[in-house]
């Protein structure tokens, strides 16, 4: 009941990680993100990528609104291999501790600080709508286009929608109510992933 959010750093430090990739849901928006990049680490070049269900699918399930999943990987161009963040010996008997760069390690150390410290901390939580069902959108869309069950989906898509505004009309109503605008956000958000990524 108390848990805000998921933050999964897998594989981290490893050499040759130029670019900080952050899987996510989305909620808190990319510019949240950059804000708490630059303010943790040096200028570092940032992609974002829909978060994947794996290890951590479990925990969609347990109205948690906020699912991240940032590390440093190689840039797409400088990738050997689709393993795990670029690198060819991910998971073999070449993955050793002689792999790990420590100014990586360093840089993600201190971005996940300060992507913890400013989730606990900030007055309000920090949302972006339009980003958030947008990336839902874009996905169901693509379903809808490509299944037999198109209308069914066209449908679901008008329901997130819907929810989406409702969510706007109530933080608007309590826009003098930090803590009530995190209370809709925190319930909403942890329902919006269930369905969406445990589906």
């Amino acid at each position: 009941d108390h848990c805000m959010a998921s933050l999964n750093s897998d594989l981290i430090g490893g050499m040759d990680s130029t670019t900080l990739f952050v899987r996510t849901t989305g909620l808190e928006g990319q510019e949240f993100i950059r804000d708490t990049a630059a303010m943790a680490v040096s200028e570092t070049r940032i992609e974002f990528r829909k978060i994947i269900r794996g290890a951590d699918q479990s925990f969609f399930g347990c109205g948690i609104p906020y699912h991240i999943n940032p590390r440093y990987e190689a840039t797409p161009e400088g990738r050997t291999t689709v393993a795990a963040a670029g690198h060819a010996w991910w998971h073999t008997r070449f993955d050793t501790f002689d792999k790990i760069d420590f100014n990586v390690l360093k840089n993600e150390a201190a971005f996940l600080g300060a992507l913890a410290w400013r989730l606990m901390t900030e007055e309000i939580l920090p949302v972006d709508l339009e980003g958030y069902f947008g990336a839902i959108d874009r996905d169901l869309e693509m379903f809808e286009v490509k299944s037999e069950s198109g209308q069914i989906l066209a449908e679901i898509r008008q329901s997130f929608q819907r929810v989406k505004e409702c969510w706007k009309k109530a933080m608007e109503t309590f826009s003098d109510d930090a803590d009530m605008q995190n209370r809709i956000s925190w319930m909403a958000a942890g329902i919006v992933n269930r369905l969406i990524q445990s589906s």
